[in-house]
């Protein structure tokens, strides 16, 4: 049984990927779409760097990664777009939707 991370690199994806119970691990560097539809079935877990559209709200987790990683670290944790945003067809359209849902607008990264 294996558990991955994946997150954002500029080749693409990138998993980082724990084999249980030996704790062996590996990275593997690919494009999610085409990862995710030929998903291997000894993946029993995955979690995806930002969880977009699943929050109308700031996630504890990204609170308290900003304030544990302190400045100017704190800002390589981007809040994840509320859903709402996700329609919008330009980045200040999409800031203002989530500005009003959230309270706080989106950088040009999200």
């Amino acid at each position: 049984m294996i558990v991955a991370g994946v997150d954002g690199c500029s080749a693409g994806w990138v998993a980082f990927k724990v084999q249980l119970p030996s704790l062996a691990t590996s990275i593997e560097v690919f494009d999610l779409q085409s990862w995710l539809k030929k998903r291997p079935p000894d993946i029993a877990h995955l979690g995806i760097d930002i969880p977009i559209g699943r929050f109308d709200r700031p996630r504890a987790c990204d609170i308290a990664a900003r304030k544990l990683l302190g400045s100017p670290r704190r800002n390589s944790v981007f809040p994840a777009p509320c859903r709402a945003a996700l329609s919008a067809s330009d980045h200040a359209t999409a800031s203002a939707c989530n500005r009003r849902t959230t309270g706080k607008g989106l950088t040009i990264q999200a």
